[in-house]
């Protein structure tokens, strides 16, 4: 044990006098302190690891800015693929490949009336998904974009 500490204190004083220490900072100096919570932890990882990876495969849509702006456009009214290729300023064959992204993800939904293609925003759950993303992504822009004053912050704290 005392062997284990000693060797902990030899890496910190190596690292410490190491120049680049915003990379020490963010690693553990410690293998494994807490094997159970672990092990815990990784059982929990195995039951969601199917929600987990329908999860990142349903945001993959709003990692990109186009797909994004189309959902955007989708919630004010359904359009035709036309319509929101003029809206994007693409081909109407790049915009049906982001379109094609956002139904497989099942974001949005597609009809046809003849030749015309029209598309609309799911009724099912990632609408809900979008919404909160969307709430979040709105209270950061706020927070971050209107700072309180110094002299705001200094008369509520009186």
């Amino acid at each position: 044990m005392v062997a284990y500490h000693f060797d902990i204190i030899e890496n910190m004083k190596k690292t410490a006098s190491s120049p680049d220490t915003s990379v020490a900072a963010e690693t553990c100096l410690v293998r494994c302190f807490h094997p159970l919570e672990i092990n815990r932890v990784r059982k929990h990882l195995k039951a969601d690891g199917v929600h987990l990876t329908a999860a990142a495969d349903r945001f993959k849509a709003l990692g990109n800015v186009k797909r994004l702006t189309i959902l955007q456009a989708l919630r004010v009214t359904e359009l035709c693929v036309c319509d929101i290729a003029h809206l994007l300023g693409l081909s109407v064959a790049a915009t049906s490949q982001q379109l094609r992204q956002l139904r497989i993800q099942g974001w949005i939904v597609t009809r046809s009336d003849g030749k015309m293609v029209y598309c609309q925003l799911s009724k099912t759950a990632p609408l809900r998904d979008l919404d909160t993303v969307l709430q979040l992504l709105d209270s950061t822009h706020v927070s971050a974009s209107h700072p309180v004053p110094e002299t705001e912050s200094r008369d509520a704290d009186a």
